[in-house]
């Protein structure tokens, strides 16, 4: 490698010159993106409404919803950032998750709070996520991003291949290493936060362990967030002593006056959601099928009875009815598949499959309007999402409103995967030179049977931490 010198010398440029903020928690200046409290907000209002559709939507429980919440955010208005617009949110997935976006949107899973047994386990762990935001790791990270992007990009003009070589290198020295020190850094201020909530963090020791449990017990099908989270020993044991260095009462394992572990209401919340939990377990385990087959009609049809049984278990969660929906229209049973849609739409959950769904059902009967309206739920949803602006587009071009309908397919043709069939019936519809890729699809497309796998996305992917 030619003048290594020069290379660390490109990179202390790009340090110094590459963007700094002050932490928020510690006061002191580090590398961060160049972004104000409003533009993170911001970012985080703009994340919300993928990360709800990935997570299956919110959990149905307003009571759960209004206990975990109110520990949250009170805990959100003592923290170092108390003047965030904090929101909480319990994601309705089996998946053990739990984390915070910049700006202040922080979220559970389901499949994370049955595991827990007390709240002061929960304030630890959610005081954990807070402490992200608190510190605005997410865009300390981004900071170093757009720095080792600079790196490369200026060694590569001045060295050429050897940007290449050291690539990894400083994505590793740089991304790595802080994100283990970001872990730290919110493994203390769930202590801290907990504590001041007025919560035993001791018992985040207790969770650490079945954290523990659950990364042996899941083998290589280990859950995103214990990847991201790594559970062990010596993590258990930190949280014993940052808890004793708080308060030295914590030193020992006796109880100590004015901290709490739990309180009469989260037994009862648990409990139930312990119970309603069993039927999401038969509903992930007919989902499981139908992925191992690869959405073949055979699976699905063959998993619609316990779709329809966990419909009638809890026939207020709109995802039992959304999927029961789509199932049966895949397998050609239309009028059973529309009736529970549209029940699952009339709960206002917040699914955007739903709306989708009805919507290009609408197409098929001509119904524009109709379609129109469902589109415009879905948008509502999904800001975005090309699934609901290719029906909208669709209705309107039918309705006589060409130019609101040109604009959003065009949209489609912006965000839908090349190969998609909105993509090429909207390039087919408004007569863009892609649509001699698609001579075979008809001018008003066709709702085809959706495959049980199928979900659509947003133009924009996050990784949450």
């Amino acid at each position: 490698m030619r003048n290594l010198a020069t290379i660390v010398a490109v990179f202390l440029a790009m340090l110094v010159t590459g963007g700094c903020i002050t932490d928020p928690v510690t006061g002191r200046t580090v590398i961060g993106a160049p972004v104000s409290d409003a533009e993170e907000q911001q970012m985080g209002l703009s994340y919300r409404p993928q990360i709800v559709q990935e997570y299956d939507g919110a959990y149905p429980d307003a009571r759960l919803q209004d206990h975990m919440g109110r520990i949250v955010l009170g805990m959100a208005k003592q923290s170092v950032r108390p003047d965030l617009p904090w929101t909480f949110t319990v994601l309705n997935t089996s998946v053990p998750n739990a984390f915070a976006v910049p700006g202040g949107q922080v979220f559970v899973t389901r499949g994370l709070l049955v595991q827990m047994e007390d709240e002061a386990e929960y304030a630890v762990v959610m005081g954990h996520e807070l402490g992200h935001v608190e510190h605005r790791h997410s865009i300390q990270q981004q900071g170093w991003g757009l720095i080792t992007q600079g790196v490369l990009a200026g060694i590569d003009a001045k060295f050429g291949g050897d940007a290449s070589q050291v690539g990894g290198v400083l994505a590793g020295l740089g991304m790595l290493s802080f994100s283990r020190a970001d872990e730290t850094e919110a493994d203390v201020r769930g202590v801290e936060n907990s504590y001041a909530a007025g919560y035993d963090p001791r018992q985040g020791a207790d969770v650490f362990r079945i954290f523990l449990k659950m990364k042996q017990d899941a083998g290589d099908g280990t859950p995103t967030w214990l990847s991201s989270h790594p559970a062990d020993e010596e993590r258990i044991q930190n949280v014993l002593q940052m808890s004793a260095q708080k308060d030295p009462r914590l030193a020992g394992t006796g109880e100590v006056p004015g901290l709490r572990v739990t309180t009469p209401a989260w037994a009862p919340l648990i409990a139930n959601l312990r119970r309603e939990q069993k039927t999401y377990d038969r509903y992930d385990a007919a989902m499981k099928r139908i992925s191992e087959a690869q959405g073949s009609d055979a699976a699905v049809r063959a998993a619609i009875p316990d779709l329809l049984q966990c419909e009638r278990e809890l026939p207020g969660h709109a995802l039992f009815s959304a999927t029961a929906g789509k199932a049966l229209l895949t397998v050609g049973d239309t009028a059973a598949g529309r009736t529970r849609l549209e029940r699952a739409s009339g709960m206002n959950q917040g699914l955007v499959e739903p709306e989708i769904l009805l919507g290009e059902l609408a197409l098929d009967a001509n119904d524009w309007n109709r379609a129109n309206t469902y589109a415009e739920r879905g948008l509502q949803a999904l800001p975005g999402n090309y699934a609901s602006l290719y029906v909208r587009g669709e209705a309107n071009w039918n309705l006589g409103r060409q130019d609101a309908a040109r604009q959003d397919l065009q949209a489609v043709l912006e965000g839908a995967p090349k190969d998609s069939r909105q993509y090429q019936a909207a390039a087919t519809r408004i007569g863009a030179p892609a649509a001699a890729a698609a001579a075979d699809v008809p001018a008003k497309p066709k709702a085809t049977k959706p495959k049980a796998a199928a979900k659509p996305k947003a133009t924009q992917k996050i990784k949450p931490r």
